[in-house]
């Protein structure tokens, strides 16, 4: 994934199908140049990534998604 560094935040969609969204969720890996926050919808989860002011380069961070608990290595690249 690739973000630019203009503070928001920003992220994939995790959708489990269209009826139900994943229910639960935790960061085991933090990033190292950003933080990391899970938002539950009714269709889809949302695992959002910030980078730190003024970052720029590759970060990565682990998350799980319930039900299933299935774990999610997501590699950043994030641009000026």
């Amino acid at each position: 994934m690739t973000v630019s560094n203009e503070g928001g935040w920003c992220g994939p969609s995790l959708s489990r199908n269209r009826a139900v969204g994943y229910t639960g969720g935790n960061v085991v890996d933090q990033p190292s140049h950003g933080e990391v926050r899970i938002r539950h919808l009714p269709t889809r989860s949302l695992v959002e990534y910030r980078p730190m002011p003024g970052y720029a380069g590759p970060d990565h961070f682990t998350v799980t998604l319930s039900p299933g608990n299935g774990l999610y290595l997501i590699d950043v690249t994030v641009k000026p």
